[in-house]
């Protein structure tokens, strides 16, 4: 098995013939997933820690197609030709941890004090900015109602519950209000709704998805022994068994 990292797909693909010829029979590469920083590094790091595992090169985001190694294209193509030449390919994943999402500063129109805003059909847009909160008394918010300020210097509205900022009274259960900024802009907002999933049907889902989409021979896990062993299930079920079952059906 050849080692083969710090090259592009189609590098790999054009030197096909000498793998070959050496008597290499396998090949091992790195993860093929999206994983770029936060900042102004366009590709990121070399792939190990993930942005979008079901992006390998396909889906325009954080700012590019490719992956660092190139499209969904040029990796299938590198895949089939290695098959075509009797060689196996085995690339990392990575199960243990993920990558950041993009560097709020980075989003458009992004200003310090942008904050909270959230939808009101009264306001022009359908969306209000709360207002800035320079003092607070139970008075001017009204007894019993809905808490509508700005927390000053905070850019993190991921934590906090729908509804936070829903007109209501304490005898009306008001719709949640979806916080958003940037209405439209998916890619900024990638969470999604909660999944029944827990982490390992995740990744065995991921797993299948993409042996099957690049039709590999086989995964190397990354970093298993930062991952507990009961992870991957006994010697007969567990996530290793379904994921050697899956490449077996193949």
């Amino acid at each position: 098995m050849l080692q083969y990292f710090e090259a592009e797909w189609d590098e790999i693909y054009q030197r096909i013939p000498e793998i070959a010829e050496i008597g290499y029979d396998a090949l091992w590469t790195p993860s093929p997933c999206k994983a770029p920083q936060a900042g102004t590094i366009k590709w990121g790091n070399v792939g190990y820690s993930l942005y979008d595992r079901f992006d390998i090169g396909d889906i325009p985001q954080r700012g590019t197609l490719a992956t660092r190694y190139g499209t969904r294209g040029d990796l299938r193509n590198m895949v089939d030709h290695l098959h075509f030449s009797d060689v196996k390919v085995f690339p990392d994943i990575v199960f243990n941890h993920n990558g950041n999402g993009p560097d709020y500063r980075t989003y458009p129109g992004m200003k310090p004090n942008d904050f909270h805003v959230w939808q009101n059909a009264n306001e022009p847009g359908g969306w209000r900015r709360a207002g800035r909160m320079t003092a607070y008394d139970d008075i001017s918010n009204g007894y019993g109602g809905t808490f509508k300020e700005e927390l000053v210097s905070l850019i993190d509205i991921v934590t906090e519950p729908d509804g936070r900022f829903s007109n209501g009274s304490p005898n009306y259960a008001a719709e949640p209000a979806p916080f958003i900024r940037h209405p439209g802009r998916l890619d900024l907002y990638p969470y999604g709704p909660p999944s029944a999933e827990n982490v390992r049907q995740m990744l065995g889902r991921w797993t299948a998805w993409l042996g099957n989409a690049m039709d590999y021979d086989g995964f190397r896990l990354d970093a298993a022994k930062h991952v507990v062993r009961e992870f991957y299930g006994g010697p007969g079920s567990g996530f290793l068994n379904d994921a050697q079952w899956n490449f077996d059906q193949r």
